[in-house]
């Protein structure tokens, strides 16, 4: 049924979709498995370092807000993350988590209702952003 050229673009057109699909297969799927939570981003975060590195770019990793009904979730995955070396090169990501409360989300996991408003989320992004150096960095040239 996904191979079907109608249902691929039902899913490619949509990032809801994709990520239903893609929940949809790590659920029922028989195929590989990660050995940890982090192996893949491992791999393409420290190659995206090395080529920011090349380029005399500096990369930053910042966590998106994250709902406090997965608080002792981020807790256990912040150990997992300290025995690697992303913990090495982005040692304040766990700490650039900002945690929203239980209301703003009908899932516990999206925003919803008026938080969920792009408004909303271009205000959550500035405050990110405003604890770190990177709004002074940031311009085009």
């Amino acid at each position: 049924m996904f191979l079907k050229p109608a249902v691929v673009r039902a899913i490619d057109k949509s990032a809801v979709n994709r990520k239903l699909y893609l929940n949809i297969l790590r659920e029922y799927a028989d195929g590989y498995q990660p050995e940890m939570p982090f192996e893949i981003a491992e791999q393409y975060l420290l190659k995206m370092d090395r080529l920011c590195e090349k380029h005399q770019v500096r990369l930053h990793l910042l966590s998106g807000p994250v709902c406090e009904s997965k608080t002792e979730y981020m807790k256990s995955l912040e150990q997992i993350w300290q025995s690697g070396p992303l913990s090495v090169r982005f040692p304040d990501f766990f700490s650039s988590i900002e945690y929203y409360s239980v209301d703003r989300a009908e899932d516990g996991t999206h925003f919803s209702g008026a938080y969920a408003k792009q408004k909303s989320m271009n205000k959550k992004i500035k405050k990110i952003v405003a604890g770190t150096d990177l709004k002074d960095q940031l311009r085009y040239q």
